[in-house]
């Protein structure tokens, strides 16, 4: 129980001393963030390709946008606030080029989100 305790008093000062970003702040002009963890490894995954697609009027996906995460596994630029308007999109990780840079066989070649 004592655990327990200690867990929520250090939760609850997080949360009090957390600040959120302000408006002005570099990451507001970019409102999606992609964070890839290598669950194996535990660590980010770094140099994965990332696809940002919009689901057009047809039903058909358009590309809008290709970047690769950062050597955090991080990517903070795929799209503006002015491009990311109401709508259907999905992302794709391109993980057999993470895998094979390892010098692994993929079970999965892109995972879509």
């Amino acid at each position: 129980m004592t655990f327990h305790s200690v867990f929520l008093v250090f939760l609850a000062g997080l949360a009090f001393f957390s600040e959120a970003a302000s408006p002005d702040s570099a990451d507001s002009e970019h409102p999606l963030f992609i964070k890839i963890l290598d669950s194996v490894r535990g660590s980010p995954a770094p140099n994965v390709p990332v696809k940002l697609y919009k689901e057009a009027a047809d039903g058909s996906w358009e590309l809008l946008n290709s970047k690769q995460t950062n050597d955090n596994g991080e990517l903070h630029e795929l799209t503006t606030k002015e491009q990311f308007v109401a709508g259907i999109y999905k992302i794709e990780l391109d993980t057999a080029s993470y895998w094979k840079r390892l010098g692994l066989n993929p079970f999965h070649h892109h995972a879509d989100v």
